[in-house]
């Protein structure tokens, strides 16, 4: 298959797919993506900064989810770069076509796979990654339900929608073996692009992001100045699940811990886990 031409499915689920002359969007002077694997406490950050004037903050816009399948076929090397930037800016054109305020702020772990091609349709868009380790990661997405009911069934049978590396069957794929996969494929195309665009790309960990000093960092990073940050009114952060299916890693079998650390071994050491 062209990787020029999206597959079937895609153009399928995404009537409005089109080729498009792209202009830039600029929704606000400052336009910031928060971008992360998922569960890494974005949707606390966004509902802070909406209590801010001037500061838009959203959380996966719709439509945001079936963005999630391009994402994992251009991974898969399926689909090529002009289509996304296409697909992004016919997603967001109606939604950012008009300035929103003084911050854009936009927390949407389903775009991952855009990250590349963020900057052709947006004006100097700021990139946050977000890394979690996966110890932890792997077994908040599954107690959250990522792999139960309705979602298990498209993840194992909904073309693209669950990340399978080359020479892996989706179907196939245990809930630890999928949500590890993911954990690489996300956190490996950020990194990349943060490596390509040092000066707009800024990396933390979730681990004690949300003590003072760090979480100061991590808002200023953003744009939130010392006066804004004042104003806000701080909660204690939460990281619900909906399910208890998955122990804590020290609690996991010699077997499935060796799954996880063969998938995400290597670049655990890149991240210091």
């Amino acid at each position: 298959m062209s990787k020029s031409i999206a597959p079937f499915f895609l153009r399928l689920v995404t009537p409005f797919f089109h080729a498009s002359d792209i202009h830039k969007l600029t929704p606000a002077p400052r336009v910031v993506f928060i971008l992360s694997t998922g569960r890494t406490g974005t949707k606390y950050i966004g509902d802070l900064l909406n209590q801010l004037p001037g500061v838009v903050s959203v959380q996966e816009p719709r439509p945001s989810r079936v963005l999630q399948a391009w994402t994992s076929a251009f991974l898969e090397s399926k689909v090529s770069r002009d289509v996304m930037a296409n697909v992004l800016y016919n997603k967001r054109v109606k939604l950012l076509g008009h300035p929103r305020g003084n911050l854009y702020v936009e927390s949407n772990h389903f775009i991952d796979g855009f990250i590349d091609v963020l900057p052709e349709v947006f004006d100097n868009p700021i990139v946050i990654h977000i890394v979690r380790d996966p110890r932890t990661f792997v077994p908040s997405m599954i107690n959250r339900g990522n792999d139960h009911g309705w979602k298990l069934l498209i993840n194992k049978y909904v073309p693209f929608f669950a990340y399978a590396p080359e020479g892996v069957k989706r179907s196939a794929m245990t809930p630890i073996e999928r949500e590890s996969y993911h954990w690489v494929g996300m956190n490996r195309v950020l990194a990349d692009y943060g490596a390509k665009h040092p000066e707009n790309y800024h990396l933390f960990k979730f681990e004690g992001i949300f003590e003072s000093k760090n979480f100061r960092e991590l808002l200023s990073t953003i744009g939130i100045t010392n006066e804004q940050y004042s104003q806000l009114k701080l909660d204690t952060y939460k990281n619900p699940s909906r399910y208890n299916r998955m122990p804590k890693w020290e609690e996991w079998s010699k077997a499935d811990q060796k799954v996880l650390l063969k998938i995400c071994g290597p670049l655990m050491k890149k991240y210091g886990y």
